[in-house]
């Protein structure tokens, strides 16, 4: 292979479509991911009670919130 055939290299249509599907895939199994670590801070949070479960509920909602957003804008570019 020579140099210019690296340096122009693209990939082919199947193979990006391919590769799309299994990013989209990866952030949906993390999006149920992070809505399954609210369903955990719940469940924490409703056996202990040690003062602070406002910030971890914060959190945990944040983080879902912010991994719904990453899937929308993956989506929407890819």
């Amino acid at each position: 292979m020579s140099l210019d055939q690296l340096i122009n290299f693209e990939f082919s249509g199947s193979l990006w479509l391919l590769l799309r599907a299994f990013l989209l895939l990866g952030l949906f199994i993390y999006l149920i991911f992070s809505s399954v670590v609210i369903r955990q801070i719940n469940q924490m949070t409703n056996t202990l009670e040690v003062g602070f479960e406002g910030p971890i509920r914060f959190l945990g909602w944040i983080h879902l919130f912010l991994a719904l957003g990453t899937f929308v804008v993956a989506f929407v570019i890819l």
